[in-house]
């Protein structure tokens, strides 16, 4: 069976991350299937994504700009068709306008498109996806949030929906301990208006006003989706300079996450995140903005506490009774890793093949 695998790019993020994975778990078990990938745009991972695959390509592969560009795409789309697919598998509702121009020129191609993404992304990203629904076989949602928004959305029968929940990725932190006596309070991803950065400073704010002299530090892993000199200035502006940390991306996180005492997930909309899967693995309580996130069903089990929607002064006093009550970290931490515990690689790998299976020939 010979699969495209079309991701949006290899930056180390979510959706091209589990892509990565997936591939390097599709290695190691006797299969099939030849895989080539279609990267739309470049990033950090791309020669791990080429060492994971028969054949690489990438659409944008020169930063110039020119007015000949649409050129050079059609002459990929016609090598693209040449090659014959089975099935071309989007990794993300932003890969999906690719495989359908794909699918136009194959009749007998199918499609399969993996959403990771909610419904003010899926609108901002791909504002066609009315017209691109119907050319899609099957649907993977990374949870049940999804799902409902591809069929309250765009009418989208359940039939084609199968809800895949995303799989932890990082297995090497496993077992450290945590050093040092400061509070430490997590957050995680791009630096983006989605995942909530600026509400994390506020909850900080808050809690600093209420407890100023806490040895307490915030700490945000990710890289910066705008300048740095933003997030700078708005801690220069809330007088935080000194007590909230942006690292930038780090490739190896396993010991800054371990450092984390809780987790806060600010996100305005995160469908199934992995970083979720990864606290939960490190014992890690988290706190989370309701109707915000798929993990939300999972983390209301004794597992940390879901606040009501931007609601950053809640959120605030949930981080203080945490600092106040340290005996509950444990507690919670320790049901969130039982909460969490069946999103391994091996149970969700062999999911996402079972559903490849449906269309072999």
């Amino acid at each position: 069976m010979k699969i495209l695998f079309i991701s949006h790019d290899s930056s180390r993020t979510g959706a091209p991350l589990i892509l990565l994975h997936f591939l390097k778990w599709l290695r190691t078990k006797p299969n099939k299937f030849k895989i080539h990938v279609l990267l739309l745009n470049g990033g950090e991972l791309k020669e791990e994504f080429s060492e994971n695959s028969e054949v690489l390509f990438q659409v944008n592969s020169s930063k110039r700009k020119s007015i000949f560009r649409k050129k050079p795409e059609d002459q990929l789309l016609k090598k693209l068709v040449r090659q014959e697919y089975d099935l071309v598998y989007a990794n993300s509702i932003v890969s999906l306008p690719w495989a359908v121009k794909i699918r136009n020129l194959c009749s007998e191609l199918k499609v399969i498109c993996h959403v990771h993404e909610l419904r003010t992304i899926i609108k901002m990203s791909v504002p066609q996806i009315k017209g691109l629904v119907d050319e899609v076989d099957l649907f993977i949602a990374a949870s049940e949030i999804v799902k409902q928004d591809l069929t309250k959305e765009w009418n989208i029968d359940n039939k084609k929906i199968e809800v895949i929940h995303e799989f932890g990725i990082n297995e090497s932190h496993l077992g450290m301990n945590k050093k040092g006596n400061e509070f430490i309070v997590g957050g995680v991803g791009t630096v983006h208006w989605r995942k909530g950065t600026d509400l994390f400073l506020l909850v900080a704010k808050y809690v600093f006003e209420q407890k100023p002299d806490a040895n307490i530090k915030f700490k945000w892993v990710g890289g910066y989706g705008e300048s740095p000199l933003i997030v700078q200035e708005d801690l220069r502006k809330l007088g935080l300079s000194d007590k909230v940390i942006f690292t930038g991306n780090i490739k190896n996180t396993s010991e800054v996450f371990n450092e984390f005492d809780i987790f806060l997930l600010p996100s305005r909309e995160d469908p199934f995140p992995l970083v979720c899967i990864e606290m939960a693995e490190l014992n890690k309580p988290i706190i989370s903005f309701e109707k915000a996130s798929g993990s939300n069903r999972f983390i209301k089990k004794g597992g940390g506490f879901v606040v009501p929607y931007l609601d950053v002064k809640e959120m605030a006093e949930k981080v203080i009774y945490y600092f106040e009550n340290k005996n509950f970290i444990k507690k919670h931490g320790e049901q969130n890793r039982l909460n969490f515990a069946e999103f391994t690689k091996e149970n969700i790998c062999q999911k996402l093949v079972e559903q490849i299976q449906k269309f072999e020939l």
